[in-house]
């Protein structure tokens, strides 16, 4: 690995990934962590994604583990096609997989990796949409996606109230909100139709939802081994000074780059809100992993490459070490 982590070439990059989510895999089979297994979601696509894991386990860990590397690389492309990062680099790719693989690696991996990928193509969807002309294909995915989300991890219902903000924030004319809202509804009322017709009340997965978001009384943070909120408390330090770096240097963006972060802001704001649920689970991080390699990777590519080489290589070893202490 080079000391320069900024200006790593994507061959190189790619051999890292692969071989920290083989190391995160591994730790996890080895040494599993209470906090990973918290929570096994009851909204309706996380139970039959679930009952797939359980009736073919090899090919839903297999699938698992490469939506988590598309969803990085993804990230990655994300970051450079919108110019988040001021200068062509793969270091978000890295950093994905940290925070949605590192601090912890859920057990429903094909749940909570699938949950990341929905958010991503959303996110990707709804800064496309920012255009002088009518984007109501950009309108209607990002905000289908959005409304998915809920039927794989349940506190992202909250999510759901941000697309209005969003219809506003990149400039969407009334029939594209129109479009947008029908987006958003779409999964929740198919479900709902889908649960009338095998015979419960048309309002049951509502109430599934709002039950599951409220449940586990706080399970999740509970079990946190202190290497793990040592990890988290210091990843969450980057991320504020990031966002601080960030918001100094706001007035001198671009529209549609100052777009973007406020964007980003707002899914770090709402999803650090669901965290508080009582049903919080590890599905959350993968989510989390998306505004927070977005901010952070472009506060470290904003700042000399000696700042940045040495907080990541930081963040870098101290998650290491807290996942090879569970091996000791």
């Amino acid at each position: 690995m080079k000391p320069d982590a900024t200006h790593q070439p994507l061959g190189l990059i790619l051999l890292e990934s692969l071989l920290l989510m083989t190391f995160f895999v591994i730790r996890h089979q080895l040494a599993p962590w209470t906090a990973e297994s918290v929570g096994p979601s009851g909204a309706p696509l996380a139970e039959l994604l679930t009952r797939f894991s359980r009736s073919a386990p090899g090919w839903s860990q297999t699938i698992a583990y490469a939506i988590a590397l598309w969803s990085a690389l993804a990230t990655t492309r994300l970051a450079i096609r919108y110019t988040i990062v001021p200068t062509r680099n793969y270091l978000p790719t890295i950093i994905y997989l940290l925070t949605a693989c590192g601090l912890l690696f859920p057990e429903q991996s094909l749940v909570a990796f699938i949950g990341g990928w929905l958010l991503i193509l959303s996110t990707k969807h709804f800064i496309a949409s920012f255009h002088k002309d009518y984007r109501f294909d950009n309108v209607f995915r990002g905000s289908f996606y959005l409304g998915l989300l809920p039927l794989l991890y349940a506190p992202a219902l909250l999510l759901m109230l941000l697309a209005p903000g969003l219809w506003i924030l990149y400039r969407r004319s009334p029939r594209e909100c129109i479009i947008g809202l029908a987006g958003l509804l779409l999964p929740l009322f198919t479900a709902a139709y889908i649960y009338w017709a095998m015979g419960y009340p048309f309002s049951y997965p509502f109430w599934l939802l709002f039950t599951e978001a409220q449940g586990y009384d706080y399970m999740f943070w509970a079990s946190f081994q202190p290497a793990t909120l040592a990890t988290t408390a210091l990843l969450s330090l980057a991320v504020v000074a990031a966002i601080g770096y960030i918001l100094s240097l706001r007035h001198s963006y671009r529209t549609r780059l100052r777009k973007i972060m406020v964007h980003l802001l707002l899914l770090l704001f709402v999803l650090s809100l669901s965290a508080a649920a009582g049903g919080s689970s590890p599905l959350l991080f993968p989510l989390l992993a998306l505004p927070i390699t977005l901010l952070t990777a472009r506060a470290f590519t904003g700042r000399s490459i000696r700042t940045a080489s040495v907080a990541y290589w930081m963040i870098l070893a101290v998650i290491l070490a807290s996942n090879l202490s569970s091996l000791l």
